[in-house]
């Protein structure tokens, strides 16, 4: 258990405990004041029910290796090691900025996701620090929003933190405590597979964050099992898919950042921070436009083609372009041969032909309607279902689209859920969640519910 209230109070070292400021799966981090100094440190404290489990013990070792091996000023520093009632303890720098999962959850609530600038900004020391921490061996293995922290509010002044998963050359490897090493929303697939890693390891995650701050969500979601195996085996959506318009140079360069073989990623992270910022200097040359037939952007994702290809309809002597125009060429005189006649009645009924069959292709494979909003809820958002004057509303197998896909069940009003997915259907956002209370043996209470329908909790 933690430290009390009554506890609080106590010396650990030089420091003096102040107050809680964080949490983990295996320690508490306190703030506390160094007696002589002044100065705040950040105490994490491991839980007294694993002071004895070896593996948090080696993780506490490690972590303090690797500080000790890296100096660099994105990195936070150690000041020092203690032992509280037989549990280890370290002293870190203080680091008061707040972390870049608070800094993503403002900007969701704000604009829905942060600007290219601003991601640049923060990702430039972070970078910098990843490369150094490689250089010397380092692979850090658990980057995530909450493990990049502020030493301030400017964006610039990003650190990178918490390396007790770190893999260090020439160390023993660390068994896994808790079966998996990593966060599963930005794990490599390496990783995922339990495979050794290095560098470009870090590099997936790396871009994982930078996609979930451009884009609002993370690459993937869903359950943790789901998510690591989307990791190994699926492409990540494009983010036009999701409703967000990036340029497609920025997601090219996320693409690569998220290639499912280390080989086919960025070497390193500056190489990574170089091309994200000349793909976000990009633009498209002035008055150069093309009339094109959309192709669906999830399918091209999947693919890994482009979204939409200039399309040419040809039927014999006429042409059905991608704008409709047609070419017909003028009837010769009634006196012409009966053959020629039938001929033109039946170029003209494969004109007609034609003309369907692309209003079908443009119908059925054109991106979905973007809805004028911003979507109101991410990835994991914990919710409440809101059906004002009326008792419950339908939970269906898919969002509707062209075609209905069915009711799965009911959610009733005021039963909790959270997030698992999110999409656009027919102008609307819709929201994949799971509510335990209506699961039986013929369905597991998961399925999408309009955004209208939900609120937070």
């Amino acid at each position: 258990m933690a430290l009390s209230s009554q506890e609080l109070d106590v010396q650990i070292g030089p420091y003096r405990i102040a107050n809680l400021i964080g949490r983990g799966s295996m320690s508490d981090v306190f703030r506390g004041i160094h007696t002589l100094t002044g100065q705040p440190a950040a105490v994490k404290i491991m839980f007294p029910h694993l002071a004895h489990n070896l593996d948090v013990v080696h993780r506490f070792e490690r972590e303090v290796e690797a500080m000790r091996r890296l100096d660099h000023p994105a990195i936070s520093r150690l000041f020092g090691t203690y032992e509280h009632d037989g549990r280890r303890c370290l002293a870190l720098e203080f680091l008061a900025g707040g972390t870049l999962e608070e800094h993503l959850k403002a900007a969701r609530e704000d604009d829905g996701r942060m600007s290219v600038g601003h991601v640049l900004t923060w990702l430039a020391p972070i970078a910098d620090a990843l490369d150094v921490a490689h250089k010397l061996g380092v692979v850090h293995r658990d980057l995530k929003p909450a493990n990049i922290l502020f030493r301030s509010g400017d964006l610039a002044s990003a650190v990178l933190t918490d390396f007790g998963l770190a893999q260090v050359s020439d160390s023993s490897r660390l068994s896994h405590y808790g079966g998996l090493v990593g966060t599963p929303a930005y794990i490599s697939p390496e990783q995922a597979r339990g495979l050794d890693c290095d560098g470009r390891s870090d590099i997936y995650a790396l871009t994982a964050i930078v996609y979930e701050a451009l884009v609002g969500q993370p690459p993937f979601g869903g359950a943790t099992m789901s998510v690591v195996m989307k990791h190994i085996s699926e492409p990540p959506p494009l983010p036009r898919a999701l409703g967000v318009d990036l340029p497609a140079a920025v997601e090219q360069v996320l693409l690569k950042g998220l290639a499912k073989e280390p080989g086919d990623r960025y070497p390193t992270a500056s190489l990574f921070l170089r091309a994200l910022r000349a793909a976000a200097d990009q633009r498209d040359p002035a008055g150069q436009t093309e009339t094109t037939v959309p192709v669906s952007a999830q399918s091209g994702a999947a693919r890994g083609e482009a979204t939409s290809t200039p399309r040419r309809l040809w039927v014999g002597s006429r042409t059905a372009s991608s704008s409709g125009a047609q070419s017909v060429e003028a009837p010769s005189p009634s006196d012409e041969p009966s053959g020629r006649t039938k001929l033109l009645a039946l170029s003209g009924l494969a004109v007609v032909l034609a003309v369907l069959v692309w209003w079908a292709w443009t119908e059925f494979s054109k991106p979905p309607e973007m809805p004028a909003s911003a979507p109101r809820f991410s990835v994991g958002s914990n919710v409440i279902v809101s059906v004002p004057n009326e008792a419950s509303t339908s939970v269906t197998r898919g969002c509707p689209g062209v075609v209905w896909t069915g009711v799965l069940g009911l959610a009733t009003d005021g039963q909790r859920t959270r997030v698992l997915d999110r999409q656009v259907c027919s102008g609307n956002w819709w929201y994949l969640v799971r509510i335990s209370e209506r699961a039986t043996e013929d369905w597991d209470g998961t399925g999408w519910i309009d955004g209208r329908f939900l609120r937070s909790r």
